[in-house]
């Protein structure tokens, strides 16, 4: 089948705003798998990057 690019207006109609940020809640994601994550994001970034850097061929 083929792709077809529809506006949003057509499909939600002309008064339709998206989000320009969304802000998931995960709430009860955390309580259901109870899980928190105690390394910043931008860290686990960082370490990964300088990982991959010192043995690329092992992270691929």
């Amino acid at each position: 089948s083929t792709i077809e690019h529809i506006p949003y207006s057509e499909v939600f109609g002309a008064a339709f705003e998206d989000l320009a940020i969304r802000v998931p809640d995960i709430t009860r994601l955390r309580a259901a798998i109870d899980f928190e994550a105690h390394i910043a994001l931008e860290r686990t970034i960082h370490d990964l990057m300088t990982e991959h850097a010192r043995a690329p061929e092992a992270a691929a």
